[in-house]
């Protein structure tokens, strides 16, 4: 191989090596998220969210209707808490008792009178149907006006597939939810501290009533029973269903380390529903964390979509913020700035909203926050603010990614170009070569014909 040859030869290697490092940088810029992968849960349906952020990190046929069973005595305890007499009492009635043979009870009796807390205990930890309808009786006068009442709540949540008939989750088949609003309906409840202290209750000894002698309580949940082989140590509270035509149901709220979540199951078998909450669990505490908002925020320069707000708002001279803390839960090893971001805009709001920023994977929500212009009604003052001079270099540093973009482009067309000129050359320097050969053996043929001859 000639010194010539050789050279370039070289020198399309090191154009290709150049190429490859440009082309890599390029593309690391634009990372791929791989989301972790989704247990498989028996239960027909299901979600799984981080109640402080609204994430959903999984999801099973969560729109469709379903039964839910006596997972609708979180909606007759929040009723009942908001609506009844904490330190009042509640008196079981002949048409309280007036239950289905295999109904679920606390054992009362026709008459019996028990204490509001009391009651609530029976409610949720034993699942007393006829302590749900005397709730009921209480509270509205009547089954139906409660079941109203219940309507209206997850109404004023923001349900709009879940219809309730009674306080108990019996069957009826105009009775029903989703796994999504069902969550909804927890995530409410939970930030409620009465509810919350007591369907986390593993035991409750309830005192002695007029009818009653005392009744040692256990939780039916067996993921709060540290003697269950089902026990799940990062479990806080949670209820359980069951009839014929819904299945297994199960709703139940876990916390470890910065993650607070929900998880609910819908027509799963008897233990079913514990090995695919127990899954979700460990799926979700496993591979997801939780990162600050403003973090990413906190200055112009910052990505997110805040950079592009300020330049489609470049004209208003106020000052833009966003309100509180507020994050958003993301699979492990990724950043917030990985994420695909939503931006909706807000026109002539109330409250000086100017948009709402949506980080998410797919159809998942991970995390949102809303950026309000300064001196509105919802400037708490306690975020970080980004001023019009900040919002100038943000803008000026959104269009130079853009511009260092083109520029890498540009780079990768030249280097190809010349690595087509460089292998164009070589392959007219090699069929040269090739004819010189060519001619050079022709010659020498020639010469040895004329050789032999003079012999």
């Amino acid at each position: 191989m000639s010194k010539k040859l050789y050279k370039h030869i070289l020198a399309i290697i090191l154009i290709a090596t150049a190429f490859i490092s440009v082309f890599s940088t390029y593309t690391y810029a634009e990372t791929t998220v791989v989301w972790p992968t989704e247990p498989t849960i028996e239960a027909e349906t299901g979600l799984l969210i981080d109640a402080d952020t609204g994430a959903v990190l999984y999801e099973k046929n969560a729109d469709q209707k379903v039964y839910p069973a006596s997972t609708t005595k979180i909606v007759t305890a929040m009723v009942a808490i908001e609506n009844g007499d904490l330190n009042g009492t509640i008196t079981i009635s002949s048409t309280a008792l007036d239950l289905q043979e295999d109904a679920s009870t606390v054992d009362s009796v026709e008459g019996e009178e028990m204490p509001f807390m009391d009651a609530l205990y029976a409610l949720l930890l034993r699942s007393g149907n006829e302590v749900a309808n005397a709730f009921a009786e209480e509270i509205a006068g009547s089954i139906d006006a409660f079941a109203e009442m219940m309507n209206e709540y997850v109404e004023s949540l923001g349900c709009t597939d879940t219809h309730f008939v009674n306080p108990t989750g019996l069957h009826d088949d105009n009775h029903y939810t989703t796994a999504r609003d069902m969550v909804t309906i927890t995530t409410a409840a939970i930030e409620n501290e009465i509810f919350a202290e007591v369907w986390s209750t593993a035991y409750y000894e309830m005192p002695a009533t007029n009818k009653s002698d005392v009744r040692k309580m256990y939780n039916r949940h067996l993921m709060l029973l540290s003697s269950s082989s089902y026990y799940y140590s990062s479990a806080v509270g949670g209820k359980t269903g069951h009839t014929e035509e819904a299945g297994y149901t199960l709703v139940t709220h876990a916390v470890s380390g910065e993650l607070s979540l929900i998880g609910a199951v819908f027509n799963s078998s008897q233990y079913g529903v514990y090995t695919d909450t127990s899954a979700l669990f460990d799926y979700a505490f496993g591979n997801f964390e939780k990162v600050s908002i403003n973090d990413v925020l906190g200055t112009a320069s910052g990505s997110g979509g805040l950079s592009e707000i300020i330049a489609n708002l470049s004209g208003d001279e106020e000052v833009l913020l966003t309100t509180k803390e507020d994050y958003a839960v993301i699979p492990s090893g990724y950043t917030l700035s990985d994420m695909e971001t939503e931006i909706k805009y807000y026109s002539n709001s109330t409250d000086g909203s100017v948009a709402e920023i949506i980080y998410k994977y797919g159809d998942y929500t991970l995390g949102t926050t809303t950026v309000y212009l300064a001196g509105s009604t919802s400037d708490s003052g306690s975020s970080p603010k980004v001023s019009t001079e900040s919002a100038d270099k943000s803008s000026s540093k959104y269009l130079f990614l853009h511009i260092d973009k083109l520029i890498k482009g540009i780079i990768i067309a030249v280097l190809v170009a010349l690595s087509l000129i460089l292998l164009r050359m070589l392959y007219v320097k090699i069929v040269r070569a090739n004819r010189k050969k060519r001619r050079a053996k022709r010659r020498n043929d020639r010469y040895n014909r004329y050789v032999r001859k003079q012999r």
